[in-house]
């Protein structure tokens, strides 16, 4: 078995906001978050602690708001708003790209999501598809053979990656990850999923730290 699903947990973006999408927003705060919680350790970031940092963070993203009355909790106007904030701004924004490779770190993951009956192509990313770029999420690559992946509209999960003639790429092994993790967690059950289409890096020359401190 070429990958092998580790530590995982459930997230539906729908569920923590009523102002629609808000996955670039997230993603960016989240990769942002990643790359300061990296910066304060002595030894490099691993994935199981990326997605500890991960899941706490969103923790604190369903606490910040009451989406059946639609308000905001008290204390978390200027978290909540943050990520709204950078979600406006940066949402058509192209970043420079990021060779998804062993050690590569955090990224930023342009995806495509569409009916998953409509898809053939299992690597968007490497085949130049001409699947439409409408959704964000971030992955995390460490210097061993675990990935932490998480997608707004399905949570994050942790996988073990063998390269074999299924999975040749990490690439590929993203992509295998999110269908199942679209089968388990997105609110259609598996009837859409998200491929691949770029991986992105978020810079200091890309973007100002501000925004997200």
């Amino acid at each position: 078995m070429s990958i092998q699903a580790l530590n995982r947990f459930r997230c539906r973006q729908y569920e923590l906001q009523t102002q629609g999408g808000f996955c670039c927003g997230l993603s960016i705060a989240l990769a942002v978050h990643l790359t300061e919680c990296a910066e304060g350790l002595s030894l490099p970031l691993t994935p199981l602690q990326a997605y500890k940092y991960i899941k706490e963070y969103m923790g604190a993203v369903r606490m910040s708001g009451n989406i059946l009355e639609d308000t905001t909790t008290p204390g978390f106007q200027t978290f909540r708003q943050r990520i709204f904030n950078l979600h406006s701004r940066y949402t058509c924004t192209i970043f420079p790209e990021k060779p998804f490779v062993k050690g590569c770190g955090v990224v930023l993951l342009v995806l495509s999501v569409g009916d998953t009956c409509k898809r053939t192509d299992n690597c968007a990313f490497l085949k130049n598809s001409f699947y439409p770029m409408n959704h964000e999420g971030i992955a995390f690559y460490g210097t061993g053979d675990e990935i932490f992946i998480f997608d707004p509209n399905a949570g994050g999960m942790i996988i073990r990656w063998n390269e074999d003639c299924f999975t040749p790429t990490a690439i590929h092994a993203v992509d295998c990850a999110l269908q199942k993790m679209y089968k388990m967690h997105d609110r259609m059950q598996g009837a859409r999923t998200a491929n691949v289409v770029r991986t992105e890096m978020i810079a200091k020359n890309a973007m100002p730290y501000g925004d997200c401190i």
